[in-house]
């Protein structure tokens, strides 16, 4: 999958989606979690709106759809992806 996706970071927010999206799961009225920001992490590496934020944030939705492809579910196409790929498609140019 590395090979497929170079700039996507396998983190937190996308294994919670899938758990969520395609399992049961309940809604609490409950903070049950702490953000944390690590200045030595992955994506605080990455500063915000650069190529390479970019192309990580491209490749999260390229991932999206593949995983939905798989479990037969449609993918919807909002300004966010909409944005994210026209922005791609320029810096690749």
């Amino acid at each position: 999958m590395k090979s497929k996706f170079p700039y996507l970071e396998v983190d937190t927010r996308i294994t919670i989606f899938f758990n969520t999206y395609f399992n049961e799961y309940n809604i609490l009225n409950k903070k049950l979690t702490f953000y944390n920001y690590d200045e030595k992490g992955i994506s605080s590496q990455i500063k915000k709106f650069s190529k390479k934020w970019w192309l990580r944030r491209s490749d999260a939705f390229d991932y999206l759809r593949l995983i939905q492809k798989r479990k037969n579910k449609d993918l919807v196409f909002n300004m966010d992806y909409i944005l994210t790929k026209l922005i791609k498609l320029i810096l690749k140019k």
